[in-house]
């Protein structure tokens, strides 16, 4: 008796993509040399699955393993099935995270400082504020211009793997409440009502010095000064921002004179 028997050719699934990666990144890797009507399935010793594991093409998040394997299984419509099988050498990204002052002050230049790595370059981005250092160092000076919330950026790199981490930064920059200092000057001996004030478009805490030579009445932004000793004095001024703490000072020299002295007149 002669019964025909038909031998079904296995699938040859094969799979293509980055073998050599950085944990942390999201790859895409796909199978080729299947055939219509099959089943699909990934299988995955590390990370985390972003796309079906019944298509053609994969996405996955590879996690802080040093190796992983992909496995990719067809069967086709007889039932035979078969595999492809990827092994992903997994490499460690470095470290990005610095340190640094998070609320400065208009006008300031500041540190910011990352973990030292051999074999890393670091490149610093920022906005709206001026980088004074030269980039590829661990740390960097930066010179904040301009008022409100800005983004400070570091990225790192390994020259050995090529695999980079970037870590965003955000720093609060407050206005240096900047002011003139005007009033009567010279002024004489004794005089009342010698006023002087601060002119500024930052709103601020304002305190006021006289270290000698009269009595001072402050207001805010302004104050009356009795003077009551000759010479050279000089008035000090703080203007203070309560929050940030972002403070700006001014000296004003004034000259104290005699009165000029009257002389009685005869009949």
């Amino acid at each position: 008796i002669s019964v025909p028997i038909s031998i079904i050719a296995n699938p040859t699934p094969q799979i293509s993509g980055d073998t050599f990666t950085c944990n942390y990144n999201t790859e895409t890797y796909i199978a080729s040399n299947t055939r219509s009507g099959s089943s699909f399935t990934w299988n995955h010793s590390s990370g985390s699955a972003l796309s079906s594991i019944n298509d053609t093409l994969f996405q996955i998040f590879w996690l802080n393993n040093s190796t992983a394997q992909i496995i990719f299984t067809e069967t086709n419509i007889d039932g035979c099935s078969a595999n492809d099988t990827l092994n992903i050498n997994l490499k460690s990204k470095p470290n990005p995270i610095f340190t640094g002052l998070d609320t400065v002050c208009s006008g300031n230049t500041l540190n910011y400082i990352a973990q030292a790595q051999q074999g890393i370059y670091y490149a610093w981005n920022v906005d709206s504020a001026s980088i004074l250092s030269s980039q590829g160092n661990d740390s960097v000076s930066i010179n904040w211009l301009n008022p409100g919330l800005h983004n400070l950026e570091l990225i790192v790199t390994d020259s050995a793997t090529g695999c980079d981490s970037t870590y965003e930064f955000q720093v609060w920059v407050d206005s240096t409440p900047v002011f003139t200092l005007s009033g009567d000057n010279p002024v004489c001996l004794n005089e009342p009502n010698q006023t002087y004030q601060v002119s500024s478009s930052i709103q601020a805490n304002y305190a006021w010095n006289l270290a000698t030579g009269g009595n001072i009445t402050a207001n805010g932004n302004s104050a009356n000064i009795i003077w009551n000793s000759i010479g050279n004095h000089q008035i000090s001024v703080q203007a203070l921002r309560p929050i940030s703490g972002c403070s700006y000072n001014v000296n004003y020299d004034v000259k104290v004179n005699p009165k000029p002295q009257t002389s009685a007149i005869s009949d």
